[in-house]
């Protein structure tokens, strides 16, 4: 982890590793379209401007040029806001995590991009909203926010926000087929 500085209030660099690793939760889920990673042993590499750890309200907050990887899977954002408890024996768990501003989400086979994303670690739902595009090689869906429910696996693509009218857009492109030479 790269960071500009950090704002430390006594969590301890052990509890800031740990902490680290716990992120990998949220960002190795299954869903939207099955291209999210699922390996959760792989090490979580976190680079943001700035990293303020706020024990008080369990926060941590990553900000300015955000950029989580795990294997495979990359989030970029703004702001990445992670929301923590910690458990009775030591150690904490992540609860939920917020990316605000310009979210990218890139996996193996997608990209998905949008003005905020939500990582739900107890219900396991991932929300994206604000302008929503989910690019799969030429395929191309658009629509005001996105819900996965990794439990169930099903997704949804919801048109309308805030009193704004669209509606869910898809583009999908048929594979096209080679020609055998000689055949």
């Amino acid at each position: 982890m790269r960071s500009g500085w950090i704002r430390h209030s006594g969590m301890g660099y052990a509890g800031l590793v740990f902490f680290l690793a716990m992120m990998a939760a949220p960002l190795q889920a299954q869903g939207i379209g099955g291209g999210l990673n699922k390996n959760s042993k792989a090490p979580v590499d976190i680079e943001a401007d700035i990293l303020e750890i706020d024990e008080n309200k369990n926060t941590a907050v990553f900000s300015g040029n955000v950029i989580a990887k795990q294997d495979d899977l990359r989030l970029n954002s703004t702001e990445l806001v992670v929301y923590y408890e910690k458990k009775k024996g030591g150690g904490t768990d992540v609860k939920s995590m917020d990316a605000k501003g310009g979210v990218v989400i890139i996996t193996r086979t997608q990209k998905i991009t949008g003005e905020w994303a939500k990582f739900d670690l107890k219900a396991d739902t991932v929300t994206v909203g604000g302008d929503v595009v989910v690019t799969q090689g030429k395929n191309v869906i658009r629509g005001r926010r996105l819900f996965v429910n990794q439990r169930t696996g099903k997704t949804r693509f919801i048109s309308s926000a805030g009193g704004v009218k669209s509606r869910v857009r898809g583009l999908f492109l048929p594979e096209q087929k080679t020609k055998k030479t000689g055949q």
